[in-house]
Parts: C-alpha cells; structure tokens; sequence
C-alpha cells in the first residue's frame, strides 16, 4: 500500500486531535470549516484536501499551544 499525502494529513489532523481533546465539531468550530470538512478529510473520503484548509487546521493547533516543527 502507497502511504498518500492524503493518508499521511489524516492520520496527523485526527492524532493531534485527539492530543490536543477536540471533537470533530470542536475542531472544525475553532478552524472555522464544518464538521462534515474533518470527517472527509480523516476518512479519506475525498483525496486530498485543499491546502489552504489544512493550514487553517493546523494554525488551531498552533494556537492551543503546539510547537511548529518548521519554525
């Protein structure tokens, strides 16, 4: 099995989610996007999402306090 770019950003958003306690709803409330948005992206159901999305996602992590390994 190839490991995707997209499987790689849903194993990342749904761990951190679940370092950082946050619901799918609580998540998508903070990053402003809707639930239905991180339930596709963690299930794979589309197959990639668009980048812009994923930066506001983790900019929410960010801000809770996690550390930007880039930075």
């Amino acid at each position: 099995m190839r490991i995707t770019n997209a499987i790689k950003i849903a194993v990342i958003l749904r761990a951190l989610r679940n370092a950082f306690g946050l619901s799918q709803q609580g998540l998508a409330t903070a990053a402003k996007c809707s639930r239905p948005t991180i339930n596709r992206i963690e299930s794979l159901d589309k197959a990639s999402p668009r980048s812009d999305t994923v930066d506001e996602l983790l900019q929410v992590f960010r801000d809770k306090g996690g550390r930007d390994p880039d930075r």
